[in-house]
C-alpha cells in the first residue's frame, strides 16, 4: 500500500511541476499562482502547500524537471562536433535557444532563481546536478573528478549569459559567443578529459 501511495504522491508531484511549467510558459512569473496550479493540476490548495513551501521552491523545482526534459531531448540528439569544447558549446547553445524559444518561462524561473526563500536556495542548490548532466551529455557519463567543478563554473557564465540574455542587456548572440569562450577556455584542445 505504501508503494501505491508514493507512487500516486509522485504524480500528484509531478502535475504540480508540469502545471506551474505550463502557467510560466503562457504568462510568466506572476501567471504562477498557487491557486491557480492548483486548478490547473487539479491537485488540492493544502497539497501542493505539502510539497511546495512556496512559489519560488516551485519554480525552482520547474528548474529542475525542465532540465531534466532537456537533457534528453540532448541524449537523443546527435552532438555534431568532435572536440570536447565544441560539443559543451554546442549542448549549453541547445539549452540557451530553448531558454529564448520560452521567454515567459526562462523569465519566471530567473526571478525564482535570485529569491532568498530558504526552500528555493535549497532546491537551487541541485541546479549544479543540471548543468553536470549537460556535460555528461556532451563529454560522456564517465564522471571525472573535476567535472563537478568545471560544472559549476560553466554553470556561472551560463546563467550570467541567460540573466543578461532575458533582460535585454545582452543580445542571443553575445551570450552564445560568452558560453562558448568560456566552454574553450575550461575544456582547451588537448586537454585530458
Amino acid at each position: 500500500m505504501q508503494g501505491v501511495r508514493s507512487e500516486q504522491q509522485a504524480q500528484r508531484r509531478a502535475r504540480v511541476v508540469n502545471a506551474a511549467m505550463a502557467l510560466a510558459a503562457k504568462g510568466g512569473y506572476e501567471a504562477v499562482q498557487m491557486r491557480a496550479v492548483s486548478q490547473e493540476a487539479d491537485v488540492a490548495l493544502g497539497t501542493i502547500y505539502r510539497y511546495f513551501a512556496s512559489k519560488d521552491h516551485l519554480l525552482a523545482e520547474v528548474v529542475l524537471a525542465w532540465g531534466a526534459e532537456l537533457t534528453g531531448a540532448l541524449r537523443e540528439r546527435e552532438l555534431g562536433a568532435a572536440a570536447p569544447a565544441e560539443r559543451v558549446a554546442e549542448v549549453l547553445l541547445f539549452v540557451l535557444d530553448a531558454a529564448r524559444a520560452e521567454p515567459q518561462l526562462t523569465s519566471a524561473v530567473l526571478t525564482a532563481a535570485t529569491s532568498p526563500d530558504p526552500e528555493a536556495v535549497r532546491a537551487g542548490l541541485r541546479l549544479g546536478s543540471v548543468i553536470g548532466s549537460y556535460l555528461g551529455v556532451a563529454l560522456g557519463d564517465a564522471a571525472e573528478p573535476e567535472h563537478e567543478e568545471l560544472a559549476q563554473l560553466l554553470g556561472h557564465v551560463f546563467f550570467s549569459a541567460l540573466v543578461h540574455m532575458t533582460s535585454g542587456r545582452l543580445s542571443p548572440e553575445a551570450a552564445a559567443a560568452a558560453v562558448r569562450a568560456a566552454a574553450r577556455r575550461l575544456f582547451p584542445e588537448g586537454a585530458p578529459l
